[in-house]
């Protein structure tokens, strides 16, 4: 965490399972992938993952895929919720296709 502003570190210690949980609640309410809430969250994801890392719009729809295909991501990200990291899964392909060069 050289380097990073204490938001940032923050940010990345607790990012992913902001949007993990909000996206939880989402799914359970029924909301699209494509629905503008849903991607707010995502676009918060995204900035997570830029604290790591710069993906495209292919490598973060590929991220995506390895979140659903890898087992240890699925079992970690979805807690035995495997709808979920579908949900996931499709709201980050939806983000990339329109937000994503």
């Amino acid at each position: 965490m050289r380097g990073r502003s204490a938001d940032q570190a923050t940010q990345a210690r607790s990012g992913f399972a902001a949007a993990s949980s909000a996206l939880a609640a989402l799914r359970a309410d029924g909301v699209s992938v494509a629905a503008a809430q849903v991607q707010e969250v995502v676009d918060e994801h995204y900035r997570w993952v830029c604290l790591f890392w710069t993906p495209s719009r292919d490598a973060y729809r590929g991220l995506a895929d390895l979140y659903v295909d890898d087992d240890r991501f699925r079992q970690n990200i979805g807690q035995g919720d495997d709808a979920l990291v579908d949900y996931l899964r499709d709201a980050m392909k939806a983000y990339a296709d329109a937000r994503l060069a």
